[in-house]
This record gives structure tokens, C-alpha cells and sequence, in this order.
């Protein structure tokens, strides 16, 4: 695209992210005490660059989903082919110069908006999830510009029954909606039924056990923190083939979720999504 439109003359030459640019400029030596001869690097963008240590495994029958400010799904096997630009999917190129399919979404803003500021300062937990589901509340995408993986959603988001909700509840709403959301990021890119959820929502509770119930799929979330060399404990452990760290926990949908009709409830938003391709009401 960059050479049809003429635009490659703008953008720098293509580089390896491991190619050594040169040295530091003599000013930054001298006033960060650097020895001079330090070389830069092309470097790589950090999504991308997290994305490498996931490639140590032997396999490739997983999708990575980073969380953030973004969700960027990353699936290694998956094709290129089939990605579809209206539902916001692209390829991230990995460090090795491959171009893997990824989605996106703007998981962390979208959280935000439907938990409010109440739900922002509470925790979440199973009882709240199931008082959401029982109530009927429901968040309808998008909350922001972004429509991820529903598209002509952009700034479309509503809350529908949340008006009487408990921050506890608003928080829940707000892990089911972006659940559920991943769910159809995750199909934009035919993703494995193997998952490893990285980033904060990682360290959320609720959130990898709602995605597996929602997804049924096996869930593992890294939840080794960047920089975090402390020892793996038994509640955290490193399974053989696991995402590299200090440790990978899996989890699944089953009664920890809460009472039994709680799948029940998410088993009647699984079919909601078709009517979230064209913002029907529910």
C-alpha cells in the first residue's frame, strides 16, 4: 500500500529490529555517563516485542491476548486471508519479519466507561456477576471511536438497566461486556481454543474464568509481572509448555463463576452477539 500510494519515500528504510543502528550520540554519553560505544538498535514496538517471549514455546496452537489501554489478540496459526478490515483486525509484524493476525479493541477505555467511577474503586465478585445476569443489565458496544470487532458501533455504546446497580454490580458489567467482546475479537481471527490472557486483565479474577465460560476454551492467564522475579508459588505454578515467566495459572468456567445459573445467564449472551453486528436491541 505504502509503495502504491507513494508513501515509502516518507518512512525510513525498513530495518531488522535487532540491526544496530550505531552508537549513542556523544551528548547522551556524556550527560547519562554511557559509554560511548553503546550501540542503538532498530527496536520493535512493545506489544510486538512482548509477543517474542510467548514464540520460546514449542507450539503454536494458542492466541495471546495482550491487555492494556488495548486488546490486541495475536494468532500465530492463524490466516491472513481471512482477516477482515471492518471488524479492526491487522497484522502486527513480529520480530522476526513475519506478519502474524492479530484484532484490536480498546478493551481498557470501554472497561472504564461501562464500570464508571463507582465500579472502578470496587471490586467485582462471583455474587455480583450473577446479580448483573439476573437483572438483565447489559452494555451494547461501542463506548468509544473504536468499534473493535463490531463494526459501525463507534460511539454507539448504551447501558441498558444499570441505572440501580451496586459499584460491585457496575464493575461486573463491565468484565462481562468486555468478555464478551473478546469473544468476538477472538473469532475476527480464528483463534485457537487456546488462550493465554497477558497484561492487567490477567490479575483480574473474574475476567479469565468469564472469558472461558464465554468462550469455552481454556484459559491461561500470565500473571507475572514485568520485572518480577519472585518465586512461583504452588497457588502459581509453570506447567510444561506454558507461557514463560514466573508463572501461568489456568482456569476455567465451571461453579467458581458462581451458582449454576450463571452459565445459564452467559449462555443467553452468546446469542446476543449477532445482534450486535447491527446494534439490535437485545
Amino acid at each position: 500500500l505504502a509503495l502504491r500510494r507513494g508513501w515509502s519515500r516518507l518512512l525510513a528504510p525498513i530495518r531488522r529490529a535487532y540491526d544496530v543502528l550505531g552508537p549513542i550520540d556523544p551528548a547522551v554519553a556524556r550527560a547519562t555517563g554511557l559509554d560511548p560505544a553503546t550501540p542503538v538498535l532498530t527496536g520493535i514496538h512493545d506489544s510486538n516485542a512482548n509477543y517474542l517471549r510467548y514464540l520460546a514455546q514449542p507450539t503454536r496452537d494458542w492466541t495471546l491476548l495482550s491487555t492494556g489501554t488495548w486488546l490486541i489478540t495475536f494468532n500465530p496459526a492463524g490466516s491472513v486471508d481471512a482477516l477482515e478490515a471492518a471488524r479492526d483486525t491487522c497484522t502486527n509484524t513480529d520480530v522476526f519479519g513475519q506478519p502474524v493476525p492479530c484484532s484490536r479493541f480498546m478493551i481498557g477505555r470501554e472497561f472504564e466507561r461501562v464500570a464508571g467511577p463507582e465500579g472502578m474503586a470496587a471490586a467485582a465478585t462471583p455474587a455480583d456477576v450473577t446479580a448483573v445476569i439476573g437483572k438483565g443489565a447489559m452494555a451494547l458496544p461501542s463506548f468509544t471511536d473504536m468499534g473493535g470487532p463490531v463494526p459501525g458501533s463507534s460511539g454507539s455504546g448504551r447501558l441498558i438497566g444499570a441505572d440501580d446497580l451496586a459499584a460491585g454490580e457496575r464493575r461486573a458489567l463491565a468484565l462481562l461486556y468486555v468478555a464478551l467482546m473478546t469473544d468476538l475479537a477472538l473469532d475476527a481471527v480464528g483463534a485457537a481454543d487456546r488462550l493465554i490472557v497477558d497484561g492487567p486483565l490477567a490479575q483480574e479474577p473474574l475476567f479469565g474464568p468469564l472469558l472461558a465460560a464465554v468462550r469455552q476454551a481454556s484459559v491461561e492467564l500470565d500473571r507475572c509481572r514485568r520485572h518480577d522475579r519472585r518465586r512461583r508459588t504452588a497457588r502459581q505454578p509453570r506447567r510444561a509448555g506454558a507461557c514463560p515467566g514466573p508463572g501461568s495459572q489456568a482456569c476455567s468456567a465451571p461453579s467458581a463463576t458462581g451458582p449454576r445459573h450463571l452459565r445459564a445467564g452467559l449462555d443467553r449472551c452468546r446469542p446476543l452477539r449477532g445482534k450486535l453486528w447491527v446494534g439490535a436491541e437485545p
